[in-house]
């Protein structure tokens, strides 16, 4: 049983995504409670991504002084550091380039 644990050891950061959208409701639902998703706000980016992903993906990022949201530099899956220094996800849908000032939903983690 050793070898799932480490596979997901490896990707910190795909495993804190997993357990807020799926882990996080099962439980949840297991232990009686009413399973609610976050409710996203709107956030401008204050970035540029032409580059598409063929999934959606949720970024972490930080919200600036000025309102606008900024990717952490560095969004590989297993770079936790990225959520530790970010205040949630910008969920950008599968093939959507990303443009500067255009507003996509921001999920901050302490809504979940």
């Amino acid at each position: 049983m050793a070898f799932p644990l480490l596979v997901y050891l490896s990707n910190p950061s795909s495993t804190l995504v997993t357990f807020h959208w799926f882990a996080r409701l099962l439980l949840s639902i297991c232990s009686g409670q009413v399973a609610n998703r976050p409710q996203p706000y709107l956030v401008d980016a204050g970035f540029n991504r032409t580059k598409t992903i063929q999934r959606d993906e949720f970024i972490r990022v930080a919200i600036g002084d000025d309102g606008l949201a900024y990717a952490h530099p560095q969004q590989s899956s297993g770079a936790l550091l990225a959520a530790c220094e970010s205040q949630g996800y910008l969920h950008i849908k599968a093939n959507t380039p990303i443009e500067y000032g255009c507003s996509y939903s921001f999920y901050p983690f302490n809504g979940f």
